[in-house]
């Protein structure tokens, strides 16, 4: 290679790197570099968190017959007044005989009840899939919210229908088979246990419970609503009382519980008249919010900390079984849009007006808003907040008109600028 070819080579090279150090230049003072946040919808609670103490009302159930105790219901069951909670067998095996007996039985009946659509089919497929769909989620949600309590129930339903659709779509004549099967096995149970030897029946109806804790009449159910902050303390340092040796279970009476929290002074002052109803989370008892009604704030001055004493009637077996729990009671939740408090700017927005004489007039506005980024421009939209944390807002998605100057404001999955310099409505960007 002679020395004019090599210069030439040089030189050109040398062309084309200063030629795109200007092109880079060129573009970064035109093109601006921002960051952004994906709009999406988020939820907030306002929250007071405390430990509180439930009063029920209690019934202790007894036995005074010696044997093994069978209950008849599991824990959270309805019983009616006079009902039986539970029969006493002599030995183990003949409770156990029983148990299985009756699990043949509802197995038996729902076999039976599935071989009448083999004659009416009066019910159609497109509901029996329908069904099948509803009760498949239902499972889901309840493994999801960790209810295992209902997913007994959701097997027998789903079951039911399984074998109910195999009837309508003609894959089994009839369960007479297996309804014989099942028959036999429960006779032939039945010729070798012995029969109950006594039955426990509850005095009062309500929510059937096979365990105590020992805090049950330790504070009288009627004056919940009336519990003072000192005796709130006191009862959740109560150590309990040991049951008597023949208490097999309680009997949970009256709809209504109550939960008893201490609260400070300035929390009462957030517990006004616009929270009657709010939402409890115990999150080592229970699997989900609880809905509660404020029944009263006990408090001897405006300005002491108070007994906040909150009312429920919704029951489920993990809530028959609370008693001392650390609780978050949300006050008011709020659903918006959320964006980092980094994003909040202050900039115009325009909007038309109409004159009388059909003709319009433009007119602006400072209102605080964000940057979004739309194409490679920028635009600033106004936004309604609906609560600020510490380093984000809530926005609302839809607010009421005369919110908003121009009622434009952001929407799901705009691209809303957090981080940038010399923004302003209309620039053109680089993400």
């Amino acid at each position: 290679m002679n020395k004019t070819l090599a210069k030439k080579i040089v030189i050109s090279v040398a062309c084309f790197l200063i030629i795109c150090y200007l092109a880079f230049l060129f573009y970064n003072a035109n093109f601006s570099m921002v960051q952004t946040q994906t709009v999406a919808l988020s939820s907030y609670a306002d929250s007071i968190y405390s430990t509180g103490y439930v009063v029920r009302n209690e019934t202790l159930i007894t036995n005074e017959t010696q044997g093994i105790v069978s209950y008849e219901f599991d824990d959270g069951g309805k019983v009616a007044k006079g009902g039986t909670v539970a029969t006493i067998y002599k030995t183990e095996s003949d409770a156990t005989a029983h148990k299985e007996m009756a699990k043949l039985e509802s197995e038996i009946a729902k076999l039976k009840k599935t071989n009448l659509a083999s004659h009416t089919m009066a019910t159609g497929i497109d509901s029996i899939n329908s069904q099948l769909t509803q009760k498949i989620a239902d499972l889901l949600r309840n493994v999801n919210r960790g209810d295992f309590y209902n997913l007994k129930s959701n097997r027998e339903d789903l079951l039911y229908l399984i074998n109910e659709r195999m009837i309508v779509t003609g894959e089994v004549v009839n369960y007479n088979k297996r309804i014989e099967t099942l028959e036999k096995q429960r006779d032939e149970i039945a010729k070798s246990c012995g029969e109950a030897v006594a039955t426990v029946t509850s005095p009062v109806a309500g929510y059937f419970v096979s365990y105590t804790d020992g805090y049950e009449g330790a504070f009288a159910y009627k004056n919940a609503a009336s519990m003072s902050l000192d005796t709130v303390n006191k009862m959740l340092k109560e150590k309990p009382k040991a049951a008597a040796g023949n208490v097999i279970g309680k009997v949970i009476s009256d709809l209504n519980w109550y939960i008893a929290c201490p609260v400070s002074a300035d929390e009462t002052l957030e517990l006004s008249t616009s929270y009657s109803n709010v939402q409890v989370n115990m999150p080592y008892a229970t699997t989900g919010s609880v809905p509660v009604k404020i029944a009263a704030v006990n408090q001897k001055d405006k300005n002491a900390d108070a007994a906040l004493i909150l009312e429920c009637n919704y029951m489920s077996p993990g809530i028959a079984s609370l008693r001392n729990e650390t609780v978050k009671i949300d006050l008011k939740t709020y659903k918006g849009l959320r964006i980092q408090k980094s994003a909040l700017h202050d900039d115009y927005v325009e909007k038309a007006i109409e004159n009388e004489d059909g003709t319009t007039k433009s007119e602006k506005k400072k209102v605080q808003g964000v940057y979004i980024v739309q194409g490679n421009q920028l635009k600033f939209k106004q936004v309604s907040i609906l609560f600020a944390g510490e380093d984000f807002i809530l926005c609302d998605p839809q607010p009421e008109d005369g919110v908003l100057f121009n009622g434009t404001t952001i929407e799901m999955y705009d691209k809303i600028v957090t981080e940038g310099a010399d923004l302003y409505d209309g620039k053109v960007v680089k993400l």
